[in-house]
């Protein structure tokens, strides 16, 4: 059965998150006003992530607005993949593959590679503004990002 899946991460800097879908493969659309699912199904958000190779199917950044966050978005989409974890071309994207092929959809890993991304382009932003210069490598498939002095 189709549903949607709703993060339990926050998104607050649009720009990151950009950056991060562009490292990815896929693309963010700012302003995109709904997304779609199982059956072209629409649902309303603020913004979108598009482009996962043979789908249709989107993710939607809905408002995640509170009184300490005035801007922030949390992730939506529907993970449904024909009875299996393997094979949805969002789940490969965003998810950890696990040692036995199915990719988790457990909240804590359902937009691990994406999360991983964004707090990387997020924290280059950060360097890049106190003049640090950075370099990012993968050590051991984990990304490592070093920040220095000019």
């Amino acid at each position: 059965m189709s549903h949607l899946e709703h993060s339990t991460v926050t998104i607050t800097d649009l720009k990151a998150l950009e950056a991060a879908c562009k490292t990815l493969g896929i693309t963010f659309v700012e302003g995109k006003k709904s997304f779609t699912s199982y059956g072209n199904a629409q649902h309303p958000c603020n913004h979108a992530i598009t482009g996962f190779p043979g789908t249709n199917w989107e993710v939607g950044l809905l408002s995640a607005d509170t009184n300490t966050n005035k801007i922030s978005y949390s992730l939506a989409y529907d993970p449904y993949s024909y009875g299996t974890n393997n094979g949805h071309p969002i789940t490969t994207k965003l998810c950890k593959q696990q040692a036995d092929g199915n990719y988790t959809k457990d909240g804590k890993h359902q937009y691990e590679h994406l999360m991983n991304q964004y707090s990387l382009e997020v924290l280059k932003a950060k360097a890049r503004l106190k003049g640090y210069q950075f370099q990012t490598t993968t050590v051991g498939g984990k990304l490592k990002l070093e920040v220095f002095a000019k």
